[in-house]
């Protein structure tokens, strides 16, 4: 039996729809190249996350990172917050059954200092203290390597799992 073009374009466009709708990265992203091939591309807009990631660079990032694969503290993810519709990028610090709290510039996690080899002492000047917290399942306490001078956690609070669009993977 031959196939004509008409049944090989409808093929892969219920083909395409299938994956969409599907969404088999799982992803919270509406964006096509999300949820069918598994990446999307951002560009970094602030200096939240010097000196690991300058503004204006962009990088890979895989929504197909944490198919079957939790997300794991020093991550670095692209995801919806809590209090605005577009994505920021942030490092995870704490995940589902941690306790968190911070002493002036000193993350505590479950009961020691974080060691943060990323996060640059002269952007780690300014204190925030906060008393310990457990975080609950399927959240993430997210921040920024450039502490001074990033909005995370700290002020918007919790981000939850569902949010999150996928994990950096490479600065193009």
């Amino acid at each position: 039996m031959k196939l004509g073009f008409g049944s090989i374009l409808l093929f892969f466009v219920v083909l395409s729809l299938g994956l969409y709708l599907g969404n088999p990265s799982g992803t919270a992203s509406m964006d096509p190249r999300a949820r069918m091939f598994g990446f999307l591309l951002f560009t970094i807009p602030s200096v939240s996350n010097t000196p690991t990631l300058q503004p204006g660079d962009v990088v890979l990032v895989s929504t197909f990172a944490y198919w079957g694969d939790p997300v794991q503290r020093g991550d670095m993810l692209v995801f919806i917050p809590p209090h605005d519709p577009r994505p920021f990028v942030k490092r995870v610090v704490a995940i589902g059954g941690d306790q968190l709290s911070m002493v002036g510039t000193v993350v505590m996690l479950n009961g020691r200092a974080l060691e943060e080899p990323y996060v640059s002492t002269d952007n780690n000047i300014l204190p925030s203290t906060f008393g310990e917290m457990t975080i609950p399942a399927n959240m993430l306490f997210v921040m920024g390597d450039n502490r001074d001078r990033s909005q995370d956690s700290r002020s918007f609070g919790l981000v939850e799992r569902s949010g999150v669009l996928g994990r950096v993977g490479l600065v193009l």
